[in-house]
């Protein structure tokens, strides 16, 4: 991730929270995670919003409102490792563990065969009690584990959720 720099002057830029999102997305789709979600995985008083998986999502909607009706929240891996880590993993990391609950390896298989597949996720926090996920995917394989562009990637992350909380209202 050599523009770094710029990357985070352009997130800097945004005139709000959608628009924030909007080229989050763009930076991400250059580097081939063509999917994103930005998640509230506890309830946020600081926003009044409730605890929500894809407040903001470049996911299929057919797989959110599959992955909503199912309620899969509560047994997304993704999640469970958001709630109960603060360092950035690679999916496969999850899915590669052969203690993974069944209905869990399901859920990541059935969003490999909606697009949504091979991501990466980081946990964020913000005030006391308040955590978010944010969960790029790529409808592509990844070549391996590129950690350079994890590290990246994070940081890119960090700056977009600061960024979009500080625009939403009542914040």
């Amino acid at each position: 991730m050599k523009k770094l720099g710029q990357y985070i002057e352009i997130i800097n830029s945004s005139t709000n929270p959608e628009d924030a999102f909007q080229k989050f997305c763009s930076i991400m789709k250059e580097h081939g995670y063509d999917r994103v979600a930005y998640s509230l995985v506890t309830d946020h008083p600081s926003l009044g919003l409730p605890r929500q998986h894809g407040l903001a999502t470049s996911y299929p909607d057919d797989w959110m409102k599959y992955y909503k009706e199912k309620n899969y929240m509560e047994i997304d891996p993704v999640t469970l490792r958001v709630l109960a880590s603060r360092k950035p993993f690679f999916w496969s990391d999850l899915t590669a563990n052969p203690d993974l609950f069944a209905p869990s390896l399901q859920l990541m298989n059935e969003a490999q065969e909606a697009g949504v597949s091979d991501g990466i996720g980081f946990s964020l926090t913000g005030p006391p009690g308040e955590l978010v996920g944010v969960g790029l995917a790529r409808t592509a394989p990844a070549k391996g584990k590129d950690y350079m562009f994890l590290a990246g990637a994070y940081l890119l992350s960090v700056y977009f959720h600061e960024t979009y909380r500080d625009m939403c209202p009542g914040h």
